[in-house]
């Protein structure tokens, strides 16, 4: 049995360590003062529109804590994600160091992000997302194959200050004239792009924020918890203990698919917090295809994946185990 609750809204108010200009930032962003850029919808994206006017306001806009002017260059909010879980006793005959204790238990965890963005050009952005992790996990990610909450940071002896979570450089490349509507997100800020274009980002990232994306099980802040659920279970993509890897991606975008490859840092150690930064050594290779299209007409377009990786690390070999 695993009673949880989440609380997902801005405005919480805790009493929560936070430290130095991040956590002044996050607060602000908490009580809603007015400097997060105002999310407005987009058309769809198969709706094209004019390369010479930007795309009308939505009648219905984004809800925001308080109205305040929208700025199309940058884009400054935050997301505070807090878990509680608990478990009631159980019988347990068989028991190792490593087993999820029988005893009743319950854990609470904490994310808090500040998303910031930049952009430069029509064509360039820079991004930079600041985090906060804390807490703890039922068993600490021990004694079950699924881990309850994926939120909790892997290793509990990691500092809780403030780092960088996300920190990239986003270029558009244009392969042609006629532009689609976009819609603006914490890892995208541009209104319109071209309908074929090349988009190169290199930095430092999460592989999952754009690979094996789905509707339903792609975002452990807002839908499935658990480690089973979260993404596809095969995909064991390039991570540190937090789930960053510096990497290079490079997408190709056309009218009804998308390409895109990614060359990754591994960590030194499974699931630790260090990169190895020899890719003679270490490395990883994902690659994407995804196909759109529509099965009946006046339906929403579906969506096809298929998904490749390659990792290369010192890592444990089952013949020789």
């Amino acid at each position: 049995m695993n009673v949880h609750s989440r609380i997902r809204r801005l405005g919480v108010v805790r009493s929560i360590p936070f430290l130095g200009m991040f956590s002044f930032l996050f607060f602000l962003i908490l009580i809603g003062v007015p400097l997060r850029a105002q999310e407005t919808s987009a058309p769809a994206n198969d709706q094209t529109v004019s390369t010479d006017a930007p795309a009308s306001a939505p009648d219905d806009p984004a809800v925001v804590m308080l109205p305040h002017r929208e700025w199309d260059r940058l884009w400054l909010s935050g997301q505070a994600n807090f878990i509680s879980q608990w478990h009631p006793a159980f019988h347990s005959p068989y028991q190792g160091k490593n087993s999820l204790t029988p005893e009743a238990q319950d854990a609470s965890s904490r994310v808090l992000t500040l998303y910031t963005g930049l952009r430069v050009t029509n064509t360039t952005e820079f991004l930079c997302d600041v985090q906060e992790t804390g807490g703890h996990g039922l068993g600490e990610a021990l004694g079950v194959a699924g881990f309850f909450n994926l939120d909790v940071v892997r290793n509990p002896t990691l500092s809780k200050a403030p780092y960088v979570a996300r920190l990239m450089w986003h270029q558009i490349i244009p392969l042609g004239g006629k532009q689609i509507a976009s819609d603006r997100t914490p890892y995208s800020l541009f209104r319109e792009l071209p309908e074929r274009r090349f988009e190169l980002r290199f930095g430092k990232m999460s592989l999952a924020d754009f690979f094996d994306l789905n509707t339903y099980g792609t975002d452990t802040n807002f839908q499935f918890m658990n480690w089973s659920v979260d993404n596809n279970g095969a995909y064991d993509y390039a991570a540190d203990t937090r789930g960053f890897t510096f990497a290079a991606l490079l997408e190709y975008h056309d009218k009804n698919y998308v390409i895109r490859f990614a060359e990754a840092l591994m960590p030194k150690v499974a699931n630790g917090i260090h990169l190895d930064a020899d890719m003679s050594r270490a490395r990883a290779e994902n690659i994407e295809f995804e196909l759109h299209g529509r099965v009946l007409e006046r339906r929403p377009a579906g969506v096809v994946r298929v998904l490749s990786y390659v990792n290369h690390a010192n890592m444990g070999d089952y013949r020789d185990a």
